[in-house]
């Protein structure tokens, strides 16, 4: 996704909204693994003027389809996402250590932006529902359509605990 700045960066306090209709970036794609987002983006951007440099907001929504973290059914989640990020029109390669962006000419590429805001609101662990119950550990029945009678299996590490426990109890026939 690029935007046009050279309207923008021609005056000190110039503002241009924009809204962005396009498919997503190749970027998101594959930082989202096995998840899937719902095309097209659309993406609100807002360019500033700021003297030293051009601040971009972006700002927006997904329906992003996943796997449920607890009984791996398919799950589906909206994500609202806002980044911003300064960018200087100066010469020279990406450098991490800068606290902004560099760019030159009359367009900004968005992707890298706009790729970090909606992969960092998507959750570690997704849940098909706030009630999802998940699978059995035992037999992997899904608890949400079905139940077993699996029981818990003793935890072998208290064993010892258990013949502790016998030999200092006190006997109730003395």
């Amino acid at each position: 996704m690029r935007v046009r700045v050279s309207d923008v960066r021609k005056w000190v306090g110039r503002e241009e909204h924009l809204t962005l209709l396009e498919s997503w970036p190749d970027s998101l794609h594959e930082r989202l693994d096995a998840a899937t987002i719902d095309e097209p983006a659309q993406v609100n951007v807002r360019l500033r003027n700021v003297s030293n440099g051009l601040v971009v907001e972006v700002s927006g929504q997904a329906r992003v389809h996943l796997t449920c973290a607890r009984c791996l059914e398919p799950a589906e989640t909206g994500v609202q996402f806002a980044e911003s990020q300064e960018f200087r029109e100066e010469a020279g390669p990406k450098d991490e250590a800068l606290a902004y962006e560099r760019f030159s000419g009359d367009h900004i590429v968005l992707d890298t932006l706009i790729a970090d805001a909606v992969a960092l609101e998507i959750p570690l662990a997704p849940l098909c529902s706030s009630t999802c119950r998940g699978l059995c550990p035992q037999c992997g029945a899904n608890w949400n359509q079905t139940s077993c009678t699996c029981q818990e299996p003793a935890d072998p590490r208290w064993d010892a605990l258990k013949v502790w426990n016998a030999k200092n109890s006190p006997r109730s026939d003395q």
